[in-house]
């Protein structure tokens, strides 16, 4: 394993990306017809549904000096990225499928926005939570924090999920639903300033959230994380519910919503 690090510290330096060439392979496997209508998942087990990560950066300089660290970091220059491979030390994470290691697979991407924000995509949630305590420990708060994360809302069969090629132009060109709970606040707090009636101001509130409810799904949903805060249960119970709407709308079980998720899981119903 020893030689292995070595052998990738140098490619690093010289930017040859031999983990790329040897991935090219890997993605020329024929679908038959029966496979196309299949959902969609990732060589390490999980259901394919992108997520991304959105990091605020305070110091640049210090954020990818800690990443590049990383034995699991490798820079693509051809993609100007940062990839975050099975290997180093993301093989302590855990994952339903067994990977080579002789030959590791890219769990994600960095990539620069803007001066001060950074994003890393992945695809699947359970990558996604796995990235966010991973990460805490290698990246000090104090250079970069997780502020939010977009979500898909959809499951993919295999043809339309092999269609994407770019998870970073997915995130992009797709329409997103941007919440925002302190402005939904802001807004109920204004609706019934001027009415004194905690009846009225009830009904008041409860119409403006059966609006929001009403509102249709996006594709993809952006929202804030508290994980400092919170903690990563928080989280991943934020996105189970999600999955599980995706899924029973995979189904055709279009009409299910959140609140039915909520209510599934609060009943024991296996979601």
């Amino acid at each position: 394993m020893k030689k292995n690090y070595k052998k990738r510290k140098n490619t690093r330096k010289t930017g040859k990306n031999s983990w790329l060439r040897s991935r090219k392979k890997n993605f020329s496997a024929p679908i038959n017809a029966l496979d196309r209508q299949k959902l969609a998942g990732t060589i390490t087990g999980e259901i394919f549904q992108p997520m991304r990560l959105h990091y605020e950066v305070s110091n640049s300089e210090d954020f990818l000096t800690c990443l590049t660290k990383l034995k699991c970091i490798d820079h693509d220059s051809q993609k100007n990225r940062w990839v975050w491979l099975y290997l180093g030390e993301s093989l302590s994470l855990d994952f339903a499928q067994g990977i080579d290691e002789n030959n590791p697979i890219i769990l994600g991407e960095f990539i620069r926005k803007e001066s001060t924000k950074i994003v890393l995509n992945v695809r699947s949630f359970e990558r996604g939570s796995q990235a966010i305590e991973f990460f805490d420990q290698y990246i000090p708060r104090k250079s970069a924090k997780l502020t939010h994360v977009t979500i898909c809302n959809k499951l993919f069969p295999i043809k339309q999920a092999f269609s994407i090629k770019s998870l970073d132009r997915y995130f992009e060109q797709t329409e997103t639903l941007v919440r925002n709970p302190e402005k939904i606040t802001q807004d109920i707090l204004e609706l019934t300033s001027g009415i004194d009636s905690q009846q009225e101001r009830s009904e008041v509130a409860s119409q403006y959230i059966d609006k929001l409810k009403n509102e249709p799904i996006l594709e993809l949903e952006q929202f804030p994380v508290y994980f400092y805060e919170e903690g990563i249960e928080q989280v991943k119970m934020q996105l189970n519910f999600c999955k599980a709407v995706a899924y029973q709308h995979w189904l055709g079980n279009t009409n299910y919503t959140t609140m039915d998720a909520i209510h599934d899981a609060l009943s024991g119903q296996k979601m």
